[in-house]
């Protein structure tokens, strides 16, 4: 029987996939998820593991929604706010490049870290683009889907947290 698991505060271990480490700076658990791509910070964000059935790959930080299913894992396509079909059942953003064909992780809430945010203010929302993409201005549309905010503004690590909101 196992009353309790406690991890060292000084630890100086890196992540590897499947390996569960503290993460002082975050003040949580990290996981490394199965790619060694992505590390889940447990309590803080939550990822789902999706397929890319479409013929191109979908790059790191794009919004994207559902469109089926293949083989027990939801599929997805790039969220379009120029369409209302391109602007429902949008569950976040992903937080690798999904290679045409493959499986790979979408934030679903929390942060996705190494993004070019330098044409944003970090505390300005974002809102759904078309093509999968993100703006601070509000859409006029009518399809208003906002999809966070930023959260430090740089060109290599910038920062966004994502919490999807659909009107």
């Amino acid at each position: 029987s196992l009353d309790y698991l406690q991890f060292s505060l000084l630890t100086s271990a890196t992540d590897s996939p499947g390996r569960l480490r503290w993460n002082e700076a975050a003040g949580t658990l990290n996981l490394q998820m199965r790619d060694g791509n992505v590390t889940l910070q447990v309590g803080q964000e939550s990822v789902q593991l999706v397929k890319n059935l479409t013929a191109s790959p979908i790059p790191n930080g794009s919004a994207v929604r559902v469109d089926g299913s293949s083989n027990g894992r939801i599929s997805v396509v790039l969220a379009d706010n120029t369409t209302p079909i391109g602007a429902t059942a949008v569950i976040g953003v992903t937080t690798q490049e999904i290679a045409a064909g493959a499986e790979g992780y979408v934030t679903t809430y929390g942060i996705v870290n190494d993004l070019n945010t330098s044409s944003w203010a970090a505390g300005a929302p974002l809102y759904l683009n078309a093509g999968g993409g993100l703006t601070t201005t509000r859409p006029t549309n009518g399809r208003i889907v906002q999809l966070g905010f930023v959260v430090t503004s740089n060109a290599t690590v910038g920062n966004i947290y994502v919490n999807p909101i659909q009107n």
